[in-house]
Order: structure tokens, then sequence, then C-alpha cells
């Protein structure tokens, strides 16, 4: 039995090497560390397909939900999951900050600034959770949520005027170098939210996965990471 289980492991580690994962991810993420991650994993790995879909953490088509549901062999999401099926690496630590077209100046007038109209992406998506209970904590009610999936709308958008967005710190810097926009951090607890990978728990973890994880867990500037031991 064990010869025949060590073989069997074999066979998947050899059809591993040519096979195709299902990546799920935050569309912040996309535009921010995944690049990074996916270029050296390839490097590494060039018989490995990846495929990508992006979606938010929580909700009914949701990532979480996704990998619960064999869609994705791993997701890239953000905020705190506990679930029995789920097995997570955290694998850094971002910020959530209100994106607009104004310079507020050094000292922001959170009340004023939320009252305008909150550009976000759908529901389930960890950085509108946080927006929301600061908003509620300030007693600000926020008008009207305009929802799009896409990044370069949403900025779009805010350069326009039409209201102000929630975004992770980190890909602010991407889209200043393309829209003239301004970044304001919301105060501790509302601000500091967890990235984490994650799978089934019962997902076999062949060499190829094994390896994106540990790419995902190496260093970048501006997100404080943390290493978890791969099993």
């Amino acid at each position: 039995m064990l010869h025949m289980s060590g073989e069997m492991t074999k066979a998947m580690e050899n059809h591993a090497s040519g096979c195709c994962i299902n990546i799920g991810t935050l569309e912040s993420i996309a535009v921010s560390i995944l690049p990074e991650i996916l270029t050296g994993y390839s490097d590494k790995h060039p018989k490995v397909s990846v495929q990508i879909e992006n979606g938010p953490t929580f909700g009914p088509n949701g990532l979480v939900e996704r990998v619960l549901g064999h869609s994705c062999d791993l997701a890239f999401i953000s905020g705190d999951v506990e679930h029995p099926d789920i097995r997570k690496w955290v694998i850094g630590e971002d910020h959530v900050v209100i994106v607009t077209n104004k310079d507020c100046g050094e000292t922001v007038d959170f009340k004023k600034l939320l009252q305008n109209q909150i550009l976000s992406f759908p529901t389930g998506c960890v950085c509108r959770i946080l927006y929301d209970r600061f908003a509620e904590h300030i007693g600000v009610k926020s008008k009207q949520v305009l929802e799009s999936s896409s990044l370069s709308t949403i900025f779009s958008n805010v350069v326009a005027g039409t209201g102000v967005a929630c975004f992770p710190k980190s890909c602010i810097s991407f889209y200043k170098t393309r829209f003239p926009v301004y970044s304001y951090e919301l105060p501790e607890p509302y601000t500091r939210m967890e990235w984490s990978l994650i799978c089934r728990k019962d997902t076999y973890l062949t060499k190829p996965m094994k390896e994106l994880i540990r790419e995902a867990q190496r260093g970048k500037p501006y997100i404080r990471r943390r290493r978890g031991k791969i099993k």
C-alpha cells in the first residue's frame, strides 16, 4: 500500500510538471504584486499553465466560495477568513486609503470627504467593508455607491470628480503615475488588512503549487510579510 501510494504521488507530480493551475485574485493584487510573483514563477515552471480570474474576497461568487467550490485551486484574498475547510498562508499586510482628486492638505476632514459618492468594487470587497465600518463610526452615511470591477474605471471617475474611492495603498502608486489623485489612509483600526493565499484543506499541493506559494511569500518593499511553513 505504501509503495502504491508513493507511485501514485510520483505520477501526480510528473503530471503536475505540465499542469494548469487556476488562480483567483483580487483586482488590486492583480495590478500590484501578482505580476512580479508570476514572472519569477514562470521562469522556474515554464510548462505550467496559469489561469487567472478576478473577484472580491466574499460574496456568493467571491473567491472564498470559488475555492470551496473547486473552481479555483488557489486564491489571493484580503481580510480575515476562518473556515474549517480553508487553509491560509498570510503573505502580507496592506492599508486602506481614500482616493480623491482634491488635495485635502495635511489635516483630512474625513466627515466632509466621506460625504461624497463612494466608488468601489462590488459587495464583498474588504476595503469597502472597512470603509463602511469607519463611516458608521464617525456618523457619516455615504451617498449612492457606484460599483465597478475595473480599477481603471474607478480611477477615471475619481479624476472626473464623480466621487471618492477606497483601495489598498499598494495599488495606488501604479495609478498615481497615470492619474492626478491624492490618497489618505484611514485611521486605526479601520485601515489594516491582511493579504493571504488560500486553498481547500483537502487540496493536494503539487510541487508547482508549493513553489507558487513560496514565490508569493517572498519579500516586497511596501508590504510587510510573514512566512508560513508549506506542507
